[in-house]
């Protein structure tokens, strides 16, 4: 026991309770040990709150101390989105989802943007599997064209894509999977098993195949880009005419109904062609001979044609000048009368007047002139004489077409020059 007054041993009386001397005499104060132990729990727990906002915006998403702008989409379908899923675009998360909403029948997406992020109004929306739990994501496709879409805008409905998770997959294929009968499905796979079972090198050399040609494709990969390419200007083309082709199918089918109206007629002619070509066969056959005959003889023809190119040739470029009397006495609504003055044969080397009894100056006895052509353009010995209604026999007109040509001998018929009106009527 303690007596009152007096101080414990080690304890200076009357010296401060907060006052102890160590071993080496040094003093140390009780508070001091207090402010240390509160500093480190400070800085324990701000290491914590920073590692906690650290996990929180890991894992919830949630952003600090950054600039966000409120969009808004709307949308055909948002299963499996909720708030706080993040924003996509090329696979890297630019803000989050705040709200889904329904909006006169379809899904209103609210969602926010990190600062600088900037999205077009042509920009089309879509959702992704965020995981196999069923969760998606926002994902922003950007677009190219319009302006830049402005805070607190919303995206158009027909800009939203359909989703292409599994969950489209199966709700696409529920129809037809409740549509098939477990019985008939077995069957069929009871059969595919029987017909694979046996013909594994079959099976086999198919999917060889099949390599060998995607092999073959893929060496050939420019090729088929430029035969896709070619496809789709001539595609591109066909689209920028597609009202002409709306009408000339318009056409068509107007076409094709006449024609389906007049079906007991087209049958007809049908069957009218079939016996005219029958008809024609058998006179073909039965004339064979003629016919044959008579393409040997074109063939003579031509020959002789061809032989003789140059002479057709110049009786085609003098038959103008030798016509010219004609359509000069015509032209002034006079007539003529044609007479043969002189007459010469194939293969004869003179020619006979037509009345020996009074033959024309120049002419040799019985009115047989000289052999052509002349030998004077001017008239005298060589002259063939002529009827007419001016000029006097043998004296060649003014003008005349030179000697030895069809034209001196129509204008030494006709009697009058080449270049002069006709006095009178021919006789």
């Amino acid at each position: 026991m303690r007596r009152p007054g007096r101080a414990a041993p080690g304890r200076r009386s009357g010296s401060p309770r907060g006052l102890r001397r160590g071993p080496a005499g040094e003093r140390r104060r009780g508070p001091a040990r207090t402010r240390r132990a509160g500093l480190l729990f400070g800085a324990f727990a701000l290491a914590a709150l920073v590692l906690l906002g650290a996990l929180a915006q890991r894992v919830g998403s949630l952003t600090f101390f950054n600039h966000q702008v409120t969009e808004r989409a709307a949308m055909t379908d948002a299963t499996g989105l909720a708030a706080s899923d993040p924003v996509k675009i090329a696979g890297v998360t630019v803000g989050q989802v705040t709200g889904v909403g329904v909006d006169h029948g379809h899904a209103v997406v609210t969602f926010t943007l990190n600062r600088g992020v900037r999205i077009r109004t042509s920009t089309q929306t879509g959702l992704r599997a965020q995981n196999v739990l069923g969760q998606e994501f926002l994902y922003l496709y950007p677009g190219t064209t319009g302006p830049l879409l402005a805070a607190g805008a919303s995206l158009p409905l027909d800009q939203s894509l359909g989703n292409a998770g599994v969950g489209a997959l199966l709700n696409a294929l529920g129809p037809f999977l409740t549509a098939v009968n477990p019985k008939e499905a077995n069957t069929l796979l009871q059969s595919l098993v029987a017909a694979l079972q046996g013909n594994e090198s079959e099976v086999g050399s198919l999917i060889d195949n099949a390599a060998t040609v995607s092999t073959t494709v893929g060496s050939i990969d420019a090729q088929v880009g430029a035969v896709i390419g070619n496809l789709d200007q001539v595609l591109t083309a066909l689209a920028n005419r597609s009202t002409d082709l709306g009408t000339l199918l318009d056409n068509l089918q107007t076409v094709s109904q006449a024609l389906a109206g007049r079906n007991s007629l087209l049958d007809s002619v049908v069957t009218n062609l079939s016996h005219v070509t029958g008809e024609f066969a058998g006179l073909a056959q039965a004339n064979q001979g003629t016919l044959r005959t008579a393409i040997d003889a074109l063939d003579s023809v031509t020959g002789a044609v061809q032989q003789n190119e140059q002479q057709l040739s110049s009786g085609l470029t003098t038959l103008g000048t030798g016509l010219a009397p004609y359509t000069e006495v015509s032209s002034y609504g006079q007539f003529f009368a044609i007479q043969t003055i002189y007459l010469c044969l194939a293969g004869e080397t003179v020619c006979t007047y037509n009345d020996p009894s009074s033959p024309p100056a120049g002419a040799l006895p019985g009115g047989v002139v000289p052999p052509l052509p002349l030998a004077s353009p001017a008239g005298g010995a060589g002259s063939r004489s002529g009827v007419g209604s001016s000029g006097s026999p043998g004296a060649a007109a003014p003008g005349a077409a030179p000697a030895g040509t069809a034209g001196s001998v129509l204008q030494m018929v006709a009697g009058i020059p080449a270049t002069a009106a006709p006095s009178g009527s021919g006789s």
